[in-house]
C-alpha cells in the first residue's frame, strides 16, 4: 500500500493500455498532455511466450503498481484502456490516497469477483472461452486490422499487427477482486468502437458507478485515431480534480 500523499501534490496519468499493445502506443496523446505522465509497462513483455502464459492477473497488477509506487508524482490518475481497467481495479486498490481519480477509456469494468470476459454477453463469453483455449489471445491478423484498428492508417495498422503480444490467458479469465475507492471517475466511451461495442460500454459505465460520460466519434484505440481529443477530456478532468 502506498504513504498517504500530499494533497497539494502534483497529479500525473498513469496510462494501462489494452492486451496485446505495447507502451508506444501512447506517444501521440502524450506529447499534447499538459501533466505528467507514466505510461505502465505490462509484466514479461520481452520474454518468451512460455513465460507470459504462466502470468496471473496479480503479475499484471504487481508490475504496474511497483511502477506507480517508484514514480515521483505524488497523486496519480489511472487511465485504463480495455483489458487495462481490470488491471486498474486492482491497482486502484493499492494506492491508497495517491489515487486522485479513474478514467475509463473504452476499459473492460467487472463486476467485483468477476473476470474482464464476464463484461460481454454469454454467447461472445462461451466463444471467446473456446479460442483462449484452444487458439491463444493473439487474434487472427484481419480481426486485428478490423476490429481493434479498424480506424487507423496502414502504418499504425501494420505496426500493431507486426509488434502484438499475446497475453496470458489468466488475465482475461481471473476474477477482478479490487475496488474503486471513493475518488473521482470518467468513462471515455468510444462511439464507433467495434472491440467493446458502445452498449457494452454504457453498462462499464454504469458498473464504475460514474455518471460522467464522454463520447468520442472514434474506435478502439483514440489515444492513435484522435489523440487531441483524448488529451483535452484527461486534461479538463485534472483541472476539475484539482
Amino acid at each position: 500500500m502506498s504513504a498517504p500523499a500530499d494533497s497539494s501534490g502534483e497529479v500525473g496519468f498513469v496510462l494501462v493500455h489494452g492486451a496485446g499493445l505495447d507502451v508506444w502506443v501512447w506517444d501521440e496523446l502524450i506529447s499534447r498532455m499538459q501533466a505528467p505522465t507514466l505510461s505502465a509497462v505490462f509484466p514479461a513483455r520481452e520474454a518468451d511466450q512460455s513465460v507470459r502464459d504462466d502470468l496471473r492477473l496479480a503479475d499484471y497488477t504487481e508490475a504496474v503498481t511497483e511502477q506507480v509506487e517508484e514514480w515521483e508524482t505524488s497523486r496519480v490518475i489511472l487511465v485504463a484502456h480495455s483489458i487495462g481497467g481490470a488491471v486498474c481495479m486492482e491497482v486502484a486498490s493499492r494506492l491508497g490516497d495517491r489515487l486522485t481519480g479513474f478514467v475509463g477509456l473504452s476499459a473492460g469494468i467487472p463486476e467485483p469477483g468477476q473476470s474482464f470476459l464476464s463484461c460481454f454477453p454469454f454467447h461472445q463469453r462461451v466463444v471467446q472461452q473456446a479460442i483462449l483455449r484452444f487458439a491463444g489471445t493473439r487474434p487472427p491478423e484481419r480481426i486485428i486490422r478490423g476490429s481493434l484498428c479498424a480506424e487507423l492508417p496502414d502504418e499504425q495498422a501494420d505496426r500493431i499487427v507486426t509488434e502484438f503480444v499475446p497475453e496470458s490467458r489468466y488475465l482475461y479469465t481471473d476474477p477482478v477482486d479490487g475496488i474503486i475507492p471513493d475518488v473521482p471517475t470518467r468513462y471515455v466511451q468510444t462511439g464507433a468502437d467495434k472491440s467493446i461495442t458502445p452498449d457494452q460500454q454504457a453498462k462499464m459505465a454504469t458498473t464504475l458507478g460514474t455518471d460522467d460520460v464522454v463520447t468520442l466519434d472514434t474506435g478502439h484505440l483514440p489515444m492513435l485515431s484522435c489523440p487531441d481529443e483524448v488529451a483535452s477530456v484527461l486534461d479538463e478532468f485534472r483541472t476539475r480534480i484539482e
